[in-house]
């Protein structure tokens, strides 16, 4: 196995955002963050659990989310993968695309 990172930009971010707010998808969440979030959504708001709405917290979590998880997946492909931009992907077309853009980028 290779992991492979598609380390996006800011402009890459906030697409991923308005397209999760657009239609959200269930994602998992580590439960220590889960619980921050929580806690720092509440204070924010100042809405009593019983008065959030679900789906406003899982849009307000999900960008969050991704900065939160950005170090990991940085080190695992540091350590054990590669690294991918969306301009390096944007001209993938079939399989043999993919094959040699990952094979440029192995050591």
């Amino acid at each position: 196995m290779l992991p492979i990172w598609l380390e996006g930009s800011e402009a890459h971010t906030a697409e991923l955002v308005r397209r999760f707010d657009r239609a959200p998808k269930p994602m998992y969440y580590q439960p220590e963050f889960l619980h921050r979030a929580w806690a720092d959504y509440q204070a924010e708001t100042g809405q009593a659990p019983d008065q959030i709405d679900p789906d406003a917290f899982v849009r307000w979590t999900y960008a969050r989310a991704l900065a939160h998880r950005a170090p990991r997946y940085a080190a695992m492909a540091r350590n054990w993968g590669i690294t991918f931009t969306p301009e390096d992907v944007k001209t993938v077309r079939e399989a043999s695309d993919i094959m040699d853009l990952v094979a440029s980028k192995l050591p």
